[in-house]
């Protein structure tokens, strides 16, 4: 903005299902790339299909609507291009509406009320190889707060993030191998939104393929996993160019010809 690298972005979205509306400030602090600030707002209105996630002998049809308004922000130091580091807050309040066929015993993850939470960051550079075009990429992530209404309290979050790439050619981007590992835990109990999401899904970063995570558009298909490690192993292989040559490929769009060839596997658990 105004060319002083003030960033602000929005997104609506107005699903029946899913109404979100998040908007985001960021910006060098006082004109230095090295220092950056963060401020964002984030307004849910959502349904969600549980019946799925619970574990139960005799299952029902689980849902609740969750109203949830947040705030964030945070201040990042990057003192060079191979590491950098982000320390922040997140304050929320959430509502839960119109709860059905909930069992008894999840009756803690879904209490309602306000929290606060300090956040931190980590991400290193491990590996640069530039003549074969390796790298391999390290973050890790830690949130600590507490939830102030009963039956919730403290609660803490670490995460681990390991990223490992490579360019098979010298030259060019046809064809480009990726293997990621990523794991986490929460100690203490917390609202099933705030819990690991597990599935396809454009709201959480741990995409399981083949495993959707809405049924009818709404969420909660592959909810729930608590204290307990969220593991992860991704190894894909992308060949960009391969179908260039054929009818079909010829008559899609550039971005469009890529081809992808990838194995993941997960843990996902249920809560409760």
């Amino acid at each position: 903005m105004n060319g002083s690298g003030l960033q602000w972005n929005s997104s609506f979205r107005w699903d029946d299902q899913k109404k979100c509306v998040v908007s985001e400030l960021a910006g060098p602090l006082k004109d230095n790339p090295a220092w950056r600030y963060q401020l964002q707002v984030d307004l849910q209105n959502e349904n969600w299909n549980l019946t799925n996630a619970l574990e139960s002998t005799a299952p029902e049809p689980a849902f609740v609507n969750l109203e949830r308004a947040a705030i964030e922000g945070g201040l990042q130091s990057i003192p060079s291009g191979q590491w950098n580091w982000s320390a922040g807050f997140v304050y929320s309040y959430r509502t839960m509406r119109n709860p059905s066929g909930l069992p008894a015993a999840t009756a803690r993850f879904f209490t309602g009320g306000s929290n606060l939470g300090l956040q931190g960051s980590l991400r290193r550079a491990l590996v640069r190889n530039p003549e074969r075009r390796f790298t391999i990429d390290g973050r890790a992530n830690a949130e600590a707060g507490t939830f102030f209404r009963e039956p919730l309290g403290r609660y803490f979050r670490m995460e681990g993030d390991l990223a490992w790439r490579w360019w098979l050619r010298a030259r060019g981007n046809d064809y480009e191998m990726q293997v990621r590992l990523r794991s986490g835990k929460t100690f203490g109990d917390v609202p099933f939104d705030e819990m690991y999401v597990l599935g396809f899904d454009r709201d959480t970063e741990l995409w399981m393929r083949g495993h959707p995570g809405l049924l009818q558009g709404q969420k909660g298909v592959c909810a729930g996993v608590r204290q307990r490690p969220a593991l992860g192993k991704e190894l894909f292989f992308y060949a960009r160019n391969a179908l260039r040559m054929s009818w079909f490929a010829r008559r899609l769009p550039w971005e469009q010809r890529e081809l992808q060839f990838g194995v993941c596997m997960r843990r996902p658990h249920r809560v409760v």
